[in-house]
């Protein structure tokens, strides 16, 4: 999944999002709850995270970064990106 994909998700569900930054605790959780399998959300928006994550050379508008989230509500597992 996709920052962009979760981030549309999280607003439908009716959290308050500001495009650009982290998505909060509780929209994982939501997309978590959504998913019988464990999931990578990827292409983070350059700004959304650490600086110290590399620019996606093929899109420089993402991050290479991502977070793996477990199914059924466990939410985030863990997080990284190259640097």
């Amino acid at each position: 999944m996709t920052y962009d994909e979760g981030f549309k998700i999280g607003e439908k569900a009716g959290y308050e999002l500001e495009y650009g930054s982290e998505l909060p605790w509780e929209v994982e959780k939501e997309l978590s709850f959504r998913h019988r399998e464990s999931f990578w959300i990827v292409k983070y928006p350059v700004g959304s995270r650490g600086f110290y994550y590399r620019i996606d050379p093929k899109d420089e508008k993402y991050l290479l970064s991502m977070d793996l989230v477990y199914p059924e509500g466990f939410s985030e597992a863990l997080s990284g990106g190259e640097r």
